[in-house]
């Protein structure tokens, strides 16, 4: 498990793509989007919302 750039300490990522959430203690469930790609929607500490797709989330962990 790797922490998601931009969202450290919030959010984590697993080579297979689960999706923890810290602060509530259990993995996220992903969405099917319109392009037929698996998303979440993560918050930062500000409180905006961001919907980001799965397999970006772990280029961007593991490949970073």
């Amino acid at each position: 498990m790797k922490d998601i750039p931009e969202f450290e300490g919030r959010y984590q990522i697993s080579a297979e793509g689960g999706v923890w959430s810290c602060k509530r203690g259990h993995f996220m469930k992903p969405q099917m989007g319109n392009r037929k790609y698996l998303q979440v929607v993560l918050t930062n500490d500000n409180g905006e919302k961001y919907c980001c797709f799965v397999h970006r989330l772990v280029a961007n962990s593991f490949l970073a």
